[in-house]
């Protein structure tokens, strides 16, 4: 899993300058204008609904062994 902020450390700028100097190298930061926070949102819960339902899956498949054996 990635330690990188969901966003980007965003600042005021109306474009992405490579030449500016940032405080840490995590990455390109991505102007404030460009970011489409609904899209993010809908993005990170498919993320995490996939993830929980695997665990869910996996858990389903643990108790069913267990009542076989």
């Amino acid at each position: 899993m990635s330690n990188l902020p969901l966003l980007g450390s965003v600042d005021g700028s109306s474009h992405y300058d490579a030449t500016s100097i940032r405080s840490s190298d995590d990455g390109p930061t991505l102007p404030r204008d460009d970011i489409d926070r609904s899209i993010v949102e809908k993005r990170l819960l498919r993320k995490l609904d996939l993830r929980v339902a695997f665990l869910v899956v996996v858990y389903i498949m643990n108790i069913m062994d267990r009542t076989n054996i």
